[in-house]
């Protein structure tokens, strides 16, 4: 009897209105729980898709610095003696080649001949002793582009059969017809490595790529600080 009670009552329960809406509440959590899943997966393909187009891709970079439209403008590279002496010819090519990347890259075309700095820096060695006012007069330039070379170097040190390419320098510009001539407008510091993978050795790669390679890096970074490009979204250096 207690037995036929307690199913009579249980049944009951189950049969009222009450009891049927917490079950449609449940089948409504549960599909909302379902359709949230199936959103996530959704967002996390899209999410996969687009990390997948970013690697491939690349996004616009504006300028940082502006200011060289309709002046006439030119590059100076400077190091020191030890980074002169392991690499004789990196200045004159950092200042052949950045110049015409600032040129190609639309900066202007109104640029002293990097020929002609070159000239002037070897005919004129006290130059190094000239403010940066000075210097910009004797070029006769409103615009100077100072890379100053901090550190260029292609091994381990210490290790001359192991690369550990690294090259750094600070970037300036100097505004000659503006109050304050003899100081940087604006300054940033370039950083580059190469090559990428450790353990690299002369046995993997000619000294002569490394070289190129970790030049060609420095030059396109401190080139890109003056006009709008693309960028990869996640640039090899």
């Amino acid at each position: 009897m207690a037995l036929n009670s307690f199913y009579t009552s249980t049944t009951r329960m189950f049969r009222s209105p009450i009891s049927l809406a917490g079950r449609f509440g449940l089948a409504l959590a549960l599909g909302m729980l379902v359709a949230a899943q199936g959103g996530c997966n959704i967002v996390a393909m899209f999410g996969a898709m687009e990390e997948s187009r970013r690697k491939d891709s690349t996004h616009e970079i504006k300028a940082e610095y502006t200011s060289m439209e309709d002046k006439r403008w030119a590059v100076v590279v400077m190091a020191d003696r030890g980074v002169q002496a392991d690499n004789p010819q990196l200045v004159d090519k950092m200042t052949v080649d950045l110049t015409r990347r600032l040129i190609e890259g639309g900066v202007g075309k109104d640029a002293a001949l990097p020929e002609d700095v070159l000239r002037f820096m070897y005919n004129n060695p006290r130059w190094v002793t000239m403010t940066y006012g000075e210097l910009s007069q004797k070029l006769g330039v409103e615009r100077l582009v100072v890379v100053e070379l901090l550190e260029y170097r292609l091994y381990e040190v210490g290790n001359k059969y192991l690369y550990n390419g690294r090259a750094k320098a600070r970037i300036g510009v100097v505004e000659a017809d503006s109050a304050i001539p003899d100081e940087l407008a604006f300054q940033k510091q370039v950083e580059v490595k190469f090559p990428k993978k450790d353990g690299m050795g002369v046995g993997d790669l000619p000294v002569a790529a490394v070289n190129t390679e970790l030049a060609r890096r420095l030059m396109t970074r401190t080139a890109w600080y003056f006009f709008d490009h693309q960028e990869p979204y996640y640039p090899e250096f």
